[in-house]
C-alpha cells in the first residue's frame, strides 16, 4: 500500500505584510512557506517530518508557478533524506484547485483506490510524526479522517459588529491538517465538487457534502498554521522551548525528555487604545469600553512574554 503526502506550498503571504516583501503575481508578497523559521524555510520543516515517516512512500509538493523553481531547488538541496519527494507541480487559483491538480497527477501516477493520501498545509511547520500516525490509524476504519482540537474560546455569531448569538462550543472543533483520505474517496469528492462548481473550505468538506463520513481525531494545539507575523513568533517560541538540538531525521518536534527550559528576561509590547474592541490581558477578556488596536488580539501581556 502506498501513502502519498501532498504538501501545499502556495501561500501568498497576504497577511504577513512587510515580512514577505513584494513580487507575487497578486502583489501580495513572498510566499510565506519560504520564510525562515529557526533558520530553515517553513516548508522544509513539514517536508522533513513526512520524509522521515516510515509509512510515507511518496511526497508531492504543489506550489505557485512563480515559486516552482525555488521550491524544487529547496526540495533537492535540503537534507531531508529518504528520496521520497517525487515532484513539485503547479497549483491552481485556489487551494481546492491545487489539490485537484495533485489528484489528477496521482491518478496518472498509478495510485490505487485504497492507497492513502495525506493533504497537508505547508504553512503548518509543527506537524509531528504522532499526528501522522493517528491519521493513518484512522484510515483503517474510515475513508476520510482529519485532526482537530476542541475550540477553547467563546464563539459568537456576529453581523455588522453586533452579536447575534453565542454559539455552543461543546461540539465545535478547529480542524487542522494533514487531512487523510483513501484515494478513491478523494477522487470522488473532488470530481463531484468540480462537476457542481462547488468551492469548499477544506478537502474534508467536499467529502462531507457527498455523504462520505469524516472522522475527527485529536490533533495538537501546537500544530498551528503560520499566517501572520504573530504566528511566526509563536512557532519560534515553541521550537525554542524544546530542550536540545532538534533532530530532523526523527521528527523536528519530537519532545525530548524534560523539554521545558526556564527563561528569565524583560519584554514589552505597545498598542494604542481603540473604541469598540475587546480588551484582552494575559488571554483573559477584561470588561472595558476600550480595547487595544492591532491585527490580532493585541494582548500586550502575552506579546511581551512571547
Amino acid at each position: 500500500m502506498r501513502t502519498v503526502a501532498i504538501i501545499l506550498g502556495g501561500g501568498s503571504g497576504k497577511r504577513m505584510g512587510s515580512r514577505c516583501g513584494r513580487g507575487s503575481r497578486r502583489g501580495s508578497g513572498r510566499n510565506k512557506v519560504l520564510l525562515k523559521l529557526a533558520g530553515r524555510p517553513i516548508l522544509e520543516w513539514s517536508l522533513a517530518v513526512f520524509s522521515k515517516h516510515p509509512q510515507v512512500t511518496d511526497i508531492l509538493v504543489v506550489a505557485r508557478k512563480e515559486d516552482l523553481e525555488e521550491i524544487r531547488e529547496l526540495c533537492q538541496g535540503a537534507d531531508l533524506g529518504g528520496g521520497k519527494i517525487r515532484d513539485a507541480i503547479e497549483g491552481g487559483a485556489e487551494r481546492q484547485d491545487s489539490v485537484a491538480n495533485a489528484v489528477q497527477y496521482l491518478s496518472r501516477f498509478g495510485l490505487g483506490p485504497d492507497d492513502r493520501v495525506l493533504i497537508h498545509d505547508g504553512a503548518r511547520p509543527l506537524v509531528t510524526r504522532a499526528i501522522i500516525d493517528r491519521c493513518l490509524e484512522q484510515l483503517s476504519d474510515h475513508q476520510v479522517a482529519v485532526p482537530g482540537v476542541p475550540v477553547k474560546e467563546t464563539v459568537k455569531k456576529v453581523r455588522d459588529g453586533i452579536v447575534l448569538e453565542t454559539v455552543e462550543r461543546d461540539q465545535l472543533w478547529a480542524v487542522q491538517t494533514p487531512q487523510s483520505f483513501r484515494f478513491r474517496a478523494l477522487q470522488q469528492a473532488h470530481w463531484q465538487a468540480r462537476h457542481d462548481g462547488y468551492q469548499g473550505t477544506d478537502d474534508a468538506s467536499l467529502a462531507e457534502r457527498i455523504g462520505i463520513q469524516v472522522a475527527v481525531f485529536e490533533g495538537d494545539y501546537h500544530n498551528i498554521k503560520v499566517t501572520t507575523p504573530e504566528d511566526l513568533v509563536v512557532a519560534k517560541a515553541y521550537l525554542d522551548s524544546i530542550k536540545g538540538e532538534l533532530v530532523m531525521d526523527q521528527s523536528h518536534v519530537d519532545r525530548i525528555a524534560n523539554p521545558v527550559i526556564f527563561r528569565v528576561g524583560i519584554g514589552y509590547d505597545v498598542h494604542a487604545f481603540q473604541e469598540g474592541r475587546p480588551l484582552f490581558l494575559g488571554g483573559i477578556q477584561v470588561p472595558s469600553h476600550l480595547g487595544l488596536q492591532g491585527h490580532s488580539d493585541a494582548d500586550v501581556l502575552l506579546h511581551a512574554m512571547i
